[in-house]
This record gives structure tokens, C-alpha cells and sequence, in this order.
């Protein structure tokens, strides 16, 4: 920079337009795919101030606010040591805001501040401040990993006493990890406040700091010298039970040792970036290969081909810029080293990868067994079109040495993007279902026998369309789209593998899965919940009947519909052992599009789980809007109200689950349940132990002849063009094992695992087999002896071909059942076709008797119903019309959809035999007013009665009672009925317990005669079905409103405010019923209501009708059309269009047909600075 530099940096990554009131080029969180390398900034000769038009500046190198898949590396930024006559305002790199990221090989020499920090989340590896009179000063962030950082010199190491004032977001957590700091006077500024960063010191080096953690104008929290093995400060939880920690040594599980590397510091390994590698090292895909990256064609076989001949020519296989489109797998040999430019693409599209039931993979990274080297560099993995069953990458070599198999900026992708037929609204929409959008079952999996090295790797189903113009378009959310991805990270490796500075996002079972996996580190890990759920709830539309699984797939059905539980699990770990985790940030920001549930910290139920492991730590662990933070085996649960919010985020600076699987009760039964066939099980969980049942004579079992197979094999080394690789050679033998027959005079049966909410099951037959010993050989021209465990009979036969269901066994069960439905198309060429199915599969007519067994295929069940009377029941099922498939060339394929078929089936008569009972009813009292209680409101969204201690949770969406409130910190979404049994004749209503600030004016409607049963849920009349008179209340709070007025042929103004009064009327019909007098909701005059409103330029505020008219909820109750209204608060809302606003309606604050920019103090909904405001 020369000495007359004006500007906010030398490289600015994110303009700030002038005059823009601080509006920029782009959405700083969806600034994806950036990166620098490799440069000197030589800053020395830059004046003290950089001040551009009215902006006041101070010399800066990078000005970078950017998101995920972004990078810096090999970057030297020189500037002026401040001396004791001469100060400095220099800084190297300024990040004001994002969502990132990750930066490794760093050097700062001298100035003020080496990096003023700012970010949601980040990764920092490998960074030297050499005389930095500030090395880092944080701006605010929720979470920050900085790993190998080396610090000499200046004034203050890490200052993050940052507030963001009273209530706005500081510095939530960071965890310093492999460090040294020297000679400064204080190596970490903190604050001392209630809300003061959570820090985590894990082996780091201090020599000559006086003040190692210091609170800013307070005492010194650490004293030392030498190595600090771990010390933190912040809330430590040890399975459920958690407190403060002020700042002390804290103990966790080792990292596993093959982590580590000769110094005991976690291995790192920086991207190569082959400078020293002539041209002739290289061999281009499109000139030596002859691949097109035009996104055309299929271009598997050729890449295939030049990939083999790249590894055996020891060449480096270069991708230039493009799309190198497929449509079937591609195979990167082991041994391979891969770059790309500027994240060059494979894409996997077609008719190949379109079955979720039959996935398969796009890319394969080595076979299965090969042990040696990968590289790969800078490339990007996407699909395009409908690729349900596509599994983006599989990852199955094995490191010869530590790190030795990796990939660095390297991304997944399914969705959002050009070229990806999935990136409009018009394809995907947001508040819309479309099954031609499921693009993904799998992302990234890192098979059981590999293992790798993984720095900045993102892995994204897109919640956006990234390439949509975003220019004057002050509503960020407008291009917001609707993908659909099942799994994102499946992690299988027995280790050793590292993941730094990675994330995984918007998929609907998991974003990160650690199934069975061992050694394993990751450090920063970043997920975010998907927008649309729970429009479908999970795990649609991967329903496990119609979708393939994987291991350990996650089970919903315990959320027993609820939406909140049945989300997307940000992190699982399961059956794994030695993992250690520093910096997980775990975001879940939305419910269908809209964010009411962040202020009430409701968005998701669950987000964290951790079971049947050992050795394993969670540094730092932060969530958003998640009510259980972490959840463990036996129940223990960590709540993000046990005092772990600081400020947007809940923040906890260690975990440690309890090891092990969940402790069972176990109940022995006795005989009598064998006439007695009721069992009770007081405990969330109980595995019920049946008795042998005796036989009348004793009886053999011929289990006959078991097929299976058997591998087994060697490690080798071979030779290829001259360069050794090690593998792992498989054999398998398959062979029918022959069982001999067993006796037994009485059957036993299998064990059964009853959870809370079972109420019936069927129990099944179980006679233990006997192991037998075989010989096979060893792999190395020896043999060995194994015991083979068998599985018991009648399991041994291939098990029972169905389960069996007595349908009858509970009323008003409701099952989905599946079949498939094929039609053959032949294609002479690469073509996008629809094609069409009927609506409907003939009817199927069950007659019973005789008939007693309805057998289905999928789900694989009988279902058995007993028949006293004649009874039919038609089966139909109904089918997707259409279905669109992508073909890359000539072929002939099986198209396939699934047709469903739900049933709800009737209550059947009990097969036990009849139990004669004497018993007296005692007679609910009728009550002539409501006795002591109330309605009181809750957040919680109830679908259905729900008994909850001494009353009952109702909905709020009920035909005589519509009250659903979302305004400002305001949210109900239920009313708890706190009264006993009893009738209650009405008309009047109960007692009713308005929010804070709330108040009721006029007469509440009347409500119908009341019946609450001994079982506290509340029953009541159907709404009548006749006219009504309108009749109506209002609840109302004060606060601040615009007037708005609206010239004739103008824009919408603001011409004055005024404190007045904002009311929610409540509509409804006043009915004579029985001589009660009963009310029903009408709330579907709310738009009309609005736009009168608008028109007359009437006290009100305006983004309160802006939400009512631009975002339409579900239908209310009776099916009448009717809107749950959602309030948006915020202190300055502006003007909102309408139909006269230029022949406009706008998405945002302005009401210019086409807007210059954002309004004043816009922010994006995500943005945590936001104060108040929303888009």
C-alpha cells in the first residue's frame, strides 16, 4: 500500500456501497467460495489513516467478511512496529461479520492488530504474530477454534473482552489449542461479566506472560508458567450434571494417541500446492484426457480412464474450471493426487443416481482395503436434477502414514447453484413440497476400514439459490429454496481421521454421524437445521420403507409426531470410541421459513446425541434455538434453561457424556404371562425377559443346511508402474453350514425392548443354536479355526418372512403402506423426459372371512384382523402422476414410484379370552361456574390434548377458541387447562390468563358445554354447521405505531407517529345451541381487514399487517380459510406495499417498484447484530 492509500483495505472482499447506509455487494453469510493465497501485504509505507469520503479507516491488508468454503493461506502481512515515540493503527486482516471459514499459514509482523475478528464460527491453524501490539481483538462470534498459534511479543495476545453492549452478541466461546504465548504482559483479555466468554486452554506453551487470563479492569483468572495441559472457564457438564467453572484445570479424555504427532500436539498437515512440481508433472483432463467441462455429455468413462493413467504415470491429474458431468461412478485410483481450479466440478446427474431405495455412489475414493496416498485438492462434488439416491463421495483408502490420505478445500454441493436444475423457486419452492427436489441421500462417507485427513471441507444441501442476483434486493430470503438431502458426514473410520475447520448443513436425518468410529478429531464443526422442517417432519421424504438405510440411522418414531423432536440431528456420535470435538457449533434457526422460535429458544427439541461410546469430549459446544443442547444415554440432558444462554447462543465450554450404552431395566416375567398377558413398566426403557413356555412332548428342530460366507485375507504389497502399494487382498468363501437338529421340551422366545409410549407388540419364538467351528484359510497359505456364532431358530431358516401385526390390537392405528409402481422407457439419446403414471393402482378387495391376513411388502408385515361379521375393506393406492428423469445417452431404463396406501384401522375384538368385571361409575359433577384455575398460556405448539400433571395442554387453534399469537418475545402456541373433571355447562368461558402487557377488551365469545374426563382431556360439540352472527373481542397491548398515508398515484409515507394501541380481534359467531349460547372463528378477514387499512392510512403498525398479508399461515380450524396470524416487532418498521404501490406488491421495507438499496437499519434475518430488526 503506497502512502496515499484511501479505502478499507487492499484486497476488500465485501464493498461497502457509499451511501448504501451500510448496505454491501453481498449477503456476508452466503459469501461462499472465496479464497487468497500466497501473498506479502508490505503495508510500512501506509498513512495512519485510510478515511474515504465520510468513512473513517485505519490501513488494513484483507478486508474479510465472507461464509463456509472459504479459505486464506501462506499470507504475510507487514507492518509498522510501534515504538515508544511512534504508534501504529495498522491491521492485517479486518472481519466484521460472516459465517465462516478457514485460514492456515499466517504471519503478522508487527502494527496495532493482527486480526480483528468477527464470525459466527471459525477455524484459525497455524498463525505467528511476531510484535503485534494486539495479536487478535475479537469483534464478537459464537464460536472460535485457533489451533497452533504462535504469539511473540506486543501488548495483549487474545482480547476478547468485547460486550456487544447490553444484549447484543459478544465473544461466546473460543478454545485455544497446540499454542505458545511469550513475552506479553497479558496473553488473554477477558470481561467480567455475567455473559463473559467461554475459553478453553488445551496444551498450550506460556513463557514470560505476566497475566496469562486477565478480566479487562479486574483480577488475574491464571498465573503460569510452562505448559497448560487443559483449564477453562465457562459451564462443565458431566453427563447431565453441570456448573460454573470460574477458571480452573479441568480433566477429560485423552486424545488418542494416533492423533498426535512426534511432539504429542495434534497432527496438522497444510494444503500442497505443488509450486515445486513442473508442468510436465501435470496432465490436464481436457487436453490430455479429453473430458468436456461444459457440464454436457457423460463423462465418467473418460474420466475414469485419465485418472488411471494419471496414477500410473505418477502425473498430477489437473481439472480445469468447469463441469465434468456423469452418470455413473467414477473411480479415484489410490495413489491419486487430484487438483482442481477454482473448485472445478464433478456432477453427478441422470437416471443412474434417481433411486433413494438403491443408492449409488458418484465418487469412489480407492477400493475397499487399499492402504496408501490421496490428495485432493480445490474440487467441488454436486448433482443436478432428480439424484435421490446419489452418495456424492465414498471414501475408502486408508493412510500408509499419518495424514498421507486428505482432501483440502474440497466441498459437496447438491442444490442452489447454476448448472444444478435445483437452484430456482420456481423448481424448489420455499412453503412447497416438490419430490423432484430429493437430490441426495448421502453427501460424504468415510468407510469403516479408511481413514483420512480433512481441512476446510463443507458439505451443503442448499437452503438458497447462491447464484440468484441479489443486487437492490434489500429481502435476503427471497431466493431461500427447498432441497432435499438424507445424511450429510457418515463417519465409519477406525481412525486415525481428522476433520478441521468442516461443515455439514440442511439435511434431514443428520448433518454429522460417527457410527461405530474410533481416533477421531474434529475442530470447528458447523451445522444448520433445514429451513423447511417440520414441512415434511422427519424423516420424510426418506422414509425408511421406501428408502435405503445406513448404519445406525436414526429413529423418529419416539417423537411420536411431535415436530420439534423430529428434526434433523445436528451431531450424533454412536458406538464409538477415543473422539475428541474443540468448537461445535449447532444452529437450528427456523421452523417452515419462519424464525418466531428463536426468541423462545424452541426451534428444535434435540440436536445432539451421544450413545453406547467411550472417550469422548465436546470442547465448546454452542447451539441456537435448541431447548435440549446435548442428550446422552439414561435420559441425562442438558437444557438450554439450566442458565446456558449467553446472549444468542446456549454455550457450554465442556461435555463429557456418560460412556457407555443406556442401562436397561431388565423384568423378568413369570409364567402368569402366559394367562395374564398385561405387563407394566415403570422405567422410560425395559427389556422384558419371557418366560419357556412348557410343551406337552418334547420336540426336535431341524434347522437343515445355513448358507453364508466368509472373508478373510492379507495385507500384500503391489507393484505398478514402478511405485509400491500396500492392500488389503479379500477373499470370500461362500459355503451351507450343516446344523445339527436340537431337542427341547419347552419354547423360549426373544427378548423384547418395550419403550415409553409402546402399548401392545407380538413376541416371537426363539431356540438358541448352538455355534460350530469351522477351519478357512488365513490369507497367507495357512489355515484357522473360527466360531461362528449362529442365529437362533426359526431366525436361522431366514426369519420369519413377515412381522406380524394384529391391527385390531389398538383403535384408530393409522399405517402408510408401499408398492412400487415401473414403466420402461427407451431413450435414443441424452434427453429430460416426464413420465406419466396413473393416479391409481386397481382396488384390492380383502374379504373376511375368509380372508384373515393382509400381507404387504413394504413395510414387510402381515397384518392379522379377526372377523366376527362379514367385513370388506378396499385397498387402493394412490400414485405420483409424474415423474421427470434425466438421461445422459442411449438407453433402456426401469422408472419407478411408489404408490401408498394409508389405512386406518378399526378397533377389532380382543382375542383374550372375556374377563367378567364388576364395577361403579361415579358421576362427573356438573359445575355452575368455572371453580379455581385458569388458561394460561404456553409457547409450546400443541397439536392435540395433551395431560400434563394436574391438567391438560390444549391447542390454540380451537372452533370457539382461535388464540395463536406470535408478536415480538410473545409466542403462544397452546393454553394449559388447569381444571378438574367435571361438565361445564358454559356459556360463559373459564378464567383466562393474558401475556404480559396484554388486555381484554369487550366480551370473549361464549363457549359450549365442556366435558373433562377423569383422563383431564376436555371434549366438546362439533362447530355447528349453520350461519352465524359476527360477534368479536380484542386482546391489545400498547406500543409505539407510524401513520401511513398514501398519495394517489405515489409511494407510502410516513407521516407521523403516535403511541396507540395494537389489538388482535378475535371473530366470531354468536349460535344458539340447547339454550347455550356458542361461538366459532372466523379469522379469514384479516387480508381484506389489512388492505382497508393500508388504504385509509389508519394507526397501525405496519409490519404487523406486512406479515399478515405477505405470509399466509395454515388454515384455521373448520376448514374455513382462516390465517394464524404472525406479529413482527421491530422498532423502526417502515411503509409496506400494496397493489397500488406502482402496480407492485414488495417483498421488503421499500415500496419503489424497483428499490436502490436496503432500508435503513435493514439486517438480515440471521444476522445475531440484528437488534430487533427482520427482513
Amino acid at each position: 500500500g503506497c502512502e496515499t492509500f484511501k479505502g478499507i483495505a487492499l484486497f476488500d472482499t465485501d464493498v461497502y456501497i457509499p451511501g448504501g447506509s451500510g448496505s454491501q455487494w453481498y449477503v456476508n453469510q452466503n459469501q461462499f467460495l472465496r479464497q487468497i493465497r500466497n501473498f506479502i501485504f508490505d503495508m510500512t509505507k501506509m498513512p495512519s489513516s485510510t478515511a474515504d469520503n465520510d468513512q473513517s479507516l485505519v490501513p488494513t491488508g484483507i478486508h474479510w467478511q465472507v461464509a463456509q468454503g472459504t479459505s486464506l493461506q501462506n499470507l504475510v502481512f507487514n507492518m509498522p512496529k510501534a515504538t515508544t515515540g511512534s504508534n501504529t493503527t495498522h491491521v492485517g486482516i479486518f472481519t466484521e461479520n460472516g459465517s465462516g471459514g478457514f485460514v492456515s499459514d499466517l504471519t503478522f509482523n508487527g502494527g496495532n492488530i493482527g486480526w480483528r475478528a468477527g464470525s459466527q464460527q471459525y477455524t484459525a491453524r497455524n498463525l505467528k504474530f511476531n510484535d503485534c501490539l494486539t495479536a487478535v481483538q475479537m469483534v464478537w462470534d459464537w464460536g472460535w477454534t485457533w489451533q497452533n498459534i504462535q504469539i511473540s511479543g506486543g501488548a495483549i495476545g487474545f482480547n476478547i473482552s468485547g460486550t456487544g453492549g447490553s444484549t447484543g452478541q459478544g465473544i461466546g466461546s473460543v478454545s485455544i489449542i497446540d499454542s505458545t504465548l511469550s513475552n506479553v504482559p497479558v496473553g488473554i483479555l477477558t470481561n467480567g461479566n455475567p455473559t463473559s466468554p467461554n475459553i478453553v486452554l488445551d496444551n498450550v506453551l506460556v513463557n514470560n506472560v505476566a497475566n496469562v487470563v486477565q478480566v479487562s479492569g479486574g483480577s488475574n483468572l491464571l498465573a503460569a508458567s510452562g505448559k497448560i495441559d487443559l483449564w477453562t472457564i465457562g459451564r462443565v457438564y458431566n453427563g447431565s450434571v453441570g456448573s460454573y467453572v470460574p477458571g480452573k484445570p479441568a480433566t477429560a479424555p485423552r486424545k488418542a494417541a494416533t492423533l498426535l504427532d512426534s511432539g504429542g500436539s495434534l497432527y496438522t498437515r497444510s494444503r500442497p500446492q505443488y509450486e515445486s512440481t513442473a508442468a510436465s508433472g501435470f496432465t490436464i483432463a481436457t487436453k490430455d484426457g479429453g473430458c468436456k467441462n461444459d457440464g454436457t455429455g457423460d463423462q465418467a468413462t473418460c474420466i475414469n480412464s485419465f485418472l488411471q493413467k494419471a496414477v500410473s504415470s505418477k502425473l498430477i491429474a489437473f481439472f480445469p474450471a468447469g463441469i465434468y458431468q456423469i452418470g455413473s461412478t467414477v473411480l479415484i485410483p489410490t495413489g491419486s493426487r487430484v487438483q482442481g481450479s477454482s473448485w472445478s466440478q464433478i456432477q453427478g446427474s441422470g437416471f443412474y443416481f434417481s433411486d433413494m431405495a438403491h443408492p449409488k455412489v458418484m465418487v469412489q475414493v480407492g477400493n475397499k482395503g487399499e492402504i496408501g496416498t490421496m490428495e485432493i485438492v480445490e474440487m467441488l462434488f454436486s448433482v443436478r436434477g432428480n439424484t435421490a439416491g446419489a452418495i456424492l463421495m465414498e471414501w475408502n483408502v486408508a493412510a500408509s502414514t499419518q495424514g498421507a490420505a486428505a482432501m483440502w478445500d474440497s466441498h459437496f454441493r447438491v442444490g442452489g447453484g447454476l448448472g444444478t436444475d435445483r437452484n430456482r423457486f420456481e423448481n424448489c419452492p420455499k412453503f412447497g413440497y416438490n419430490a423432484q427436489c430429493i437430490a441426495a441421500t448421502l453427501m460424504f462417507h468415510v468407510t469403516k476400514q479408511a481413514s483420512g485427513y480433512f481441512e476446510n471441507v463443507w458439505a451443503w444441501v442448499a437452503d438458497h439459490d447462491n447464484d440468484m442476483v441479489m443486487v437492490n434486493q434489500p429481502d435476503s430470503s427471497s431466493s431461500q429454496i427447498s432441497i432435499y438431502g438424507a445424511r450429510g458426514m457418515l463417519i465409519e473410520s477406525q481412525g486415525p481421521s481428522w476433520f478441521y475447520g468442516t461443515a455439514s448443513e440442511h439435511c434431514v436425518l443428520y448433518n454429522y454421524q460417527l457410527s461405530g468410529a474410533k481416533d477421531i478429531f474434529m475442530g470447528h464443526i458447523q451445522t444448520e437445521t433445514p429451513y423447511y422442517q417440520p414441512v415434511p417432519i422427519a424423516p420424510g421424504p426418506f422414509y425408511p420403507d421406501i428408502a435405503a438405510s445406513f448404519p445406525n440411522d436414526p429413529d423418529f418414531s419416539n417423537c411420536h409426531g411431535d415436530p420439534s423432536c423430529a428434526a434433523t440431528w445436528g451431531l450424533r456420535v454412536i458406538n464409538s470410541n477415543s473422539v475428541t470435538i474443540h468448537g461445535a457449533g449447532l444452529y437450528s434457526l427456523f421452523q417452515e421459513y419462519y424464525q418466531d422460535c428463536i426468541d423462545t429458544f424452541n426451534c428444535q427439541h434435540r440436536i445432539l446425541e451421544v450413545t453406547g461410546s467411550t472417550g469422548v469430549v465436546i470442547f465448546n459446544l454452542y447451539t441456537v434455538a435448541t431447548a435440549e443442547i446435548a442428550t446422552g444415554v439414561d435420559d441425562t440432558v442438558i437444557f438450554q434453561n439450566d442458565t446456558n444462554q449467553r446472549g444468542f447462543t446456549t454455550e457450554d465450554s465442556i461435555w463429557l457424556p456418560i460412556p457407555g450404552a443406556d442401562n436397561i431395566d431388565t423384568v423378568y416375567l413369570g409364567t402368569p404371562v402366559w394367562t395374564q398377558t398385561t405387563v407394566t413398566c415403570s422405567a422410560a426403557s425395559c427389556l422384558l425377559v419371557f418366560p419357556t413356555s412348557p410343551l406337552a412332548n418334547p420336540t426336535t428342530i431341524d434347522p437343515g443346511g445355513y448358507p453364508t460366507s466368509f472373508e478373510y485375507g492379507a495385507t500384500s504389497l503391489i507393484t505398478t508402474n514402478g511405485g509400491v502399494t500396500a492392500i488389503f487382498v479379500t477373499t470370500t468363501l461362500t459355503t451351507t453350514l450343516q446344523i445339527p437338529k436340537v431337542t427341547v421340551t419347552g419354547m423360549s422366545f426373544s427378548n423384547y425392548n418395550i419403550t415409553r409410549g409402546a402399548s401392545s407388540f407380538v413376541i416371537s419364538e426363539s431356540v438358541d443354536i448352538p455355534a460350530v467351528t469351522i477351519t478357512l484359510p488365513n490369507g497367507s497359505g495357512g489355515t484357522t479355526s473360527r466360531v461362528i456364532p449362529l442365529p437362533p431358530w426359526p431366525q436361522i431358516l431366514g426369519g420369519p418372512k413377515d412381522s406380524e401385526s394384529s391391527a385390531g390390537a389398538t383403535s384408530g392405528v393409522s399405517n402408510t403402506y408401499y408398492t412400487g409402481l415401473t414403466a420402461t422407457i427407451v431413450v435414443n439419446g441424452p434427453t429430460i423426459t416426464t413420465v406419466s403414471f396413473p393416479t391409481a393402482i386397481a382396488p384390492t378387495t380383502i374379504n373376511c372371512p375368509p380372508q384373515s391376513e393382509i400381507i404387504f411388502a413394504t413395510p414387510s408385515v402381515t397384518v392379522i384382523r379377526d372377523c366376527p361379521t362379514q367385513t370388506s375393506w378396499i385397498l387402493s393406492y394412490a400414485c405420483p402422476t409424474t415423474k421427470i428423469v434425466t438421461f445422459l445417452s442411449a438407453t433402456t431404463g426401469l422408472v419407478q414410484v411408489d404408490c401408498s396406501l394409508i389405512t386406518l384401522w378399526p378397533q377389532g375384538p380382543t382375542s383374550a379370552p372375556p374377563i367378567t368385571t364388576s364395577s361403579t361409575t361415579t358421576p362427573l359433577p356438573i359445575w355452575t361456574t368455572w371453580p379455581p384455575g385458569a388458561i394460561v398460556p404456553i409457547s409450546t405448539s400443541v397439536t392435540k390434548p395433551t395431560p400434563t400433571g394436574s391438567g391438560t395442554n390444549m391447542p390454540c387453534k380451537l372452533w370457539f377458541f382461535f388464540v395463536c399469537i406470535s408478536f415480538g418475545k410473545t409466542n403462544i402456541g397452546g393454553w394449559y387447562w388447569s381444571f378438574p373433571p367435571g361438565i361445564y355447562p358454559g356459556p360463559l368461558p373459564p378464567p383466562i390468563e393474558w401475556p404480559p402487557g396484554f388486555t381484554l377488551k369487550g366480551n370473549m365469545p361464549r363457549w359450549p358445554t365442556i366435558t373433562i374426563g377423569p383422563d383431564l382431556i376436555p371434549t366438546y360439540s362439533n362447530k355447528p354447521d349453520i350461519e352465524c352472527k359476527t360477534d368479536s373481542a380484542s386482546i391489545c397491548s400498547t406500543g409505539t405505531s407510524f401513520q401511513v398515508t398514501s398519495p394517489q398515484g405515489g409511494s407510502l409515507t410516513t407521516t407521523g407517529t403516535a403511541v396507540t394501541s395494537t389489538c388482535l380481534t378475535i371473530f366470531g359467531c354468536s349460535l344458539s345451541d340447547s339454550g347455550t349460547t356458542v361461538t366459532t372463528t372466523t379469522i379469514a378477514s384479516w387480508y381484506a381487514l389489512g388492505k382497508s387499512i393500508f388504504s385509509s392510512g389508519v394507526l397501525l403498525r405496519s409490519s404487523f399487517h406486512q406479515t399478515t398479508i405477505l405470509h399466509p399461515q395454515k388454515d384455521g380450524p373448520g376448514g374455513e380459510g382462516g390465517k394464524t396470524i404472525t406479529f413482527t416487532s421491530g422498532p423502526t418498521p417502515g411503509p409496506t406495499c400494496a397493489s397500488f404501490c406502482g402496480g407492485h406488491l414488495c417483498s421488503g421495507y421499500w415500496c419503489s417498484p424497483t428499490p436502490t438499496g436496503a432500508p435503513p437499519g435493514f439486517q438480515d434475518p440471521k444476522d445475531p447484530s440484528s437488534t430487533g430488526f427482520t427482513a
